[in-house]
């Protein structure tokens, strides 16, 4: 029992329990084998390992930064519900992605590849395209016409059939 200080000088090997009320300080490294408890938390700067795991049988492993700071995973970025890179490059996911939520994008988008879309899409703002391939062109109201609008001074053209206004005529002249 040491009811004052104690110094301890050189290599010092315990075989029981150390139990430590009020502050330790260490000034050289703290060597422990075996499994280590700590009952009130652990405060750190640094932390070097290869694995951090939940201990709890089906545990959450939750890391929370400290007020409006992020966490910060290699060059990705978590703040809240917002991912994103934390080097102003980009987040590229590679593998297949499945979103069973409502995607919102805001900013312009770009695919690179080929866009499959089953079931019914409605584009609220109108769509531009520089060409459409299907088999079928439809209206979806009821006794409603299919509006062909030309830009401008263009024709509407149907295979070689021309159409200007109320001018009809052959586009190849035959």
């Amino acid at each position: 029992i040491v009811d004052g200080t104690a110094s301890v000088s050189g290599a010092a090997t315990l075989s029981s329990t150390l139990a430590v009320t009020g502050a330790a300080t260490l000034s050289s490294t703290l060597a422990v084998t075996g499994a280590t408890t700590m009952s009130a938390g652990l405060t750190a700067t640094s932390l070097t390992t290869n694995t951090i795991s939940a201990n709890g049988s089906n545990a959450d492993l939750s890391i929370q930064p400290s007020g409006t700071g992020d966490v910060l995973i290699s060059a990705l970025r978590i703040n809240g519900t917002t991912l994103d890179s934390s080097d102003s490059t980009s987040v590229n996911i590679n593998e297949a992605l499945v979103v069973d939520g409502t995607m919102n994008v805001s900013g312009n988008t770009a695919l690179i590849s080929n866009l499959t879309v089953s079931g019914t899409t409605i584009f609220e703002d109108g769509v531009t395209a520089e060409s459409l391939i299907t088999n079928s062109v439809t209206s979806n109201g009821s006794n409603a016409d299919l509006s062909l609008q030309p830009s401008g001074t263009g024709d509407v053209l149907i295979s070689a059939l021309r159409v200007n206004g109320t001018t009809l005529d052959s586009s190849d002249s035959t």
